[in-house]
């Protein structure tokens, strides 16, 4: 309905762009960051680059790549990001532009189980069954 918060971004509206920010002002200001880019080196440079996540995260960042990428890339991610302190969980997505718009969506996760249950309830919001998959990121990939 016109006027009425989108799922998505309660703050934005419909028919309003949300206003555009840097990766590193978003970083600096996140406990929990969710990255959903098309391909594996996309992410690689979202979250390796030289003005990436990972340059700007602070120690105990979640973050959560729901992206569709290769087993070996959310690895490598994952392993850079515990070298600065930042914890990851690879969560790609069933459900697709629909389940985006509905909520329905289906991540299928892996990571720590205690990062997964810190990010239950960002998950849960998305869509109605998040499945833990596995205990290291990559695993959610393996079955791709």
């Amino acid at each position: 309905m016109a006027g009425e918060p989108s799922r998505a971004d309660p703050g934005v509206r419909p028919g309003r762009r949300a206003r555009r920010a840097s990766v590193a002002a978003v970083t600096a200001e996140s406990d929990v960051l969710i990255t959903m880019l098309p391909d594996s080196p996309d992410v690689e440079e979202v979250v390796l680059g030289e003005q990436g996540v990972l340059v700007h995260a602070r120690p105990g960042l979640l973050l959560i790549d729901m992206s569709t990428i290769r087993p070996q890339s959310a690895m490598v991610i994952a392993e850079a990001a515990s070298a600065v302190g930042v914890r990851t969980l690879d969560a790609p997505v069933s459900g697709g532009e629909a389940g985006a718009i509905n909520a329905t969506l289906t991540p299928m996760v892996g990571g720590a189980a205690e990062d997964f249950a810190a990010a239950l309830p960002v998950l849960g919001a998305m869509g109605k069954i998040v499945a833990h998959v596995g205990g290291s990121s990559g695993a959610a990939g393996q079955g791709r």
